[in-house]
């Protein structure tokens, strides 16, 4: 049977991000257009809100100093909120004295950084924790750690990055140096040989304000940048984009294709006589400007569901405040394949 737009009680919201195509009124973007986001090296705090990572993991970014002074610390990855936790490493990758450092590991590069732009990745295979600067091995030790990656750019406000940093990419499982050579210099995509393990993607292109989305959020806990301060009584600005001016790395610009789609489950309980109480949301990703995709049909199977008593009413809506051109048209359908519907 076919339901367009109304049916059974609870809302499906159906979100659509175009990043590579975002526009909106405040930050109006060039399709192609390679954001970086800017930290002031004081309090910028921005928090990912990802957990505790242990065994295998594997974090990367780009970066770029604001000169070659560099202060004792600066945090590339750090515990951010829960820098405290002391059972995981709440400094996996930071720059120590100017020198590319993992502190839980007690690793660090032989040479020093300038204030160009560089690839600097971590990794643990289960066995040994590695350092990786411009797609080389520069250090590595047999040891593992556990890490917490729970804010970029900060662990404690005297250890705040000062700078740019981009592409960041946080795995749950060790990425191999011909792996992170390969694609350092070129945005991630479903192809991608580690894309399954892909916990943590942020390319800032579609940074607005406050929030920046998570391309691999998942679940409940899908892990969208919290932009903040951790001085939150000081008068700091907090982190913004500027033009990312990386010559080495190459923003995605192909025929446009699908990224990822998630159910993103409701982050809260709804009591019983809940009315239009939203249960889950629909996320889907792609990359590209060329010859949007469109979205015809969704599908929505309710026979795994004991009971449908309290079901009156399915509402759908299209977030599309923030997209440009991800849809030629669109024109959805809901299938109710529940028995007695």
């Amino acid at each position: 049977m076919y339901l367009r737009y109304q049916l059974l009680s609870f809302i499906l919201f159906v979100c659509m991000y175009s990043f590579a195509v975002q526009k909106t009124e405040s930050y109006p973007r060039k399709s192609n257009q390679n954001l970086a986001l800017r930290l002031d090296g004081h309090d910028n705090d921005v928090r990912t809100g990802m957990g505790v990572l242990r065994n295998e993991w594997t974090i990367e970014a780009w970066i770029k100093g604001d000169d070659r002074i560099w202060k004792e610390y600066e945090a590339i990855f750090g515990g951010g909120e829960y820098s405290d936790l002391n059972s995981c490493d709440n400094m996996p990758l930071v720059v120590k004295n100017g020198y590319l450092h993992s502190n839980g590991a007690g690793i660090i590069a032989p040479e020093k950084l300038d204030d160009n732009w560089h690839h600097v990745a971590a990794s643990c295979n289960g066995m040994s924790t590695f350092l990786y600067l411009d797609g080389k091995e520069v250090a590595r030790k047999d040891t593992v750690v556990a890490i917490l990656p729970g804010a970029i750019g900060l662990n404690e406000k005297k250890q705040s990055f000062g700078g740019l940093i981009d592409e960041v990419r946080i795995w749950s499982k060790a990425v191999s140096i011909n792996v992170i050579k390969k694609w350092k210099n070129k945005s991630v995509e479903r192809s991608h040989p580690q894309f399954s393990t892909l916990v943590g993607y942020y390319t800032f292109d579609d940074f607005k304000d406050v929030v920046s989305v998570n391309w691999v959020g998942k679940g409940h806990l899908s892990y969208h940048l919290r932009n903040g301060r951790s001085d939150y009584y000081g008068e700091l600005p907090m982190a913004y984009t500027v033009e990312n001016t990386n010559v080495s790395f190459q923003n995605f610009d192909k025929k446009q294709q699908l990224f990822n789609a998630v159910v993103v489950q409701n982050e809260w309980d709804l009591e019983q006589g809940t009315v239009d109480g939203q249960l889950l949301k629909l996320r889907i990703v792609v990359q590209g400007d060329q010859k949007a995709l469109s979205l015809d049909e969704i599908n929505l199977d309710l026979t795994q569901n004991s009971s449908l008593k309290d079901f009156n009413e399915i509402k759908l809506f299209i977030r599309d405040s923030i997209l440009n051109r991800i849809l030629n048209s669109l024109f959805l359908m809901v299938h109710s394949i529940s028995k007695g519907r």
